[in-house]
């Protein structure tokens, strides 16, 4: 009765971190982005004017150029808030585990520990290869690897060969999320 009890918990556990990734995921691709960033004089001004003004304001073309910055800063900080949500992620489940027994408690934290590293390694191997502001979401069942819409395209072939050859995975469980 005692293990039923513990498979349950476990179950339970490993549904909610499943959730949580897929929450990330959907949030991520599926939802518009907001600024929680206070916003300054210059930025309320921007607010401020009118479309026939913006529209002649980005055809300049050294305004345009700043867009792409701005567009890289903005993948850049959401990648930073994906980390930073799953690192609360596995801290929580860390946490969770406190519950099991010992033996279940050691082999869930070493199967923690070992996709972790798996995801750390291969983000480490994507700056390696010059692939920069990529992230690995690793399960049980599929590898998800979210990169820059762009770089996805430029480097498709390289980014899947690397999760492959680097991880358990077969071909059906790479998923690769194109960052926008």
């Amino acid at each position: 009765m005692e293990k039923v009890v513990t498979m349950i918990r476990l179950l339970i556990l490993l549904l909610c971190a499943v959730l949580f990734l897929a929450g990330a995921l959907w949030n991520l691709c599926l939802q518009p982005e907001t600024s929680t960033e206070p916003m300054d004089a210059q930025d309320l001004v921007q607010t401020d004017i009118s479309q026939e003004t913006e529209a002649v304001f980005f055809q300049q073309e050294t305004i345009m150029e700043k867009p792409s910055v701005q567009d890289q800063q903005t993948m850049e900080n959401r990648l930073a808030a994906l980390r930073m949500e799953r690192d609360a992620a596995w801290q929580q489940l860390y946490h969770a585990v406190e519950v099991l027994e010992f033996a279940e408690k050691q082999q869930t934290l070493r199967q923690y520990a070992e996709i972790q590293y798996n995801e750390q390694t291969l983000e480490l191997l994507f700056k390696a290869k010059g692939i920069e502001n990529c992230m690995a979401v690793l399960g049980e069942e599929q590898a998800n690897i979210i990169v820059p819409a762009e770089t996805l395209q430029q480097e498709y072939e390289k980014l899947f060969d690397l999760v492959l050859r680097n991880t358990a995975y077969d071909e059906t469980q790479i998923i690769l999320v194109p960052l926008k």
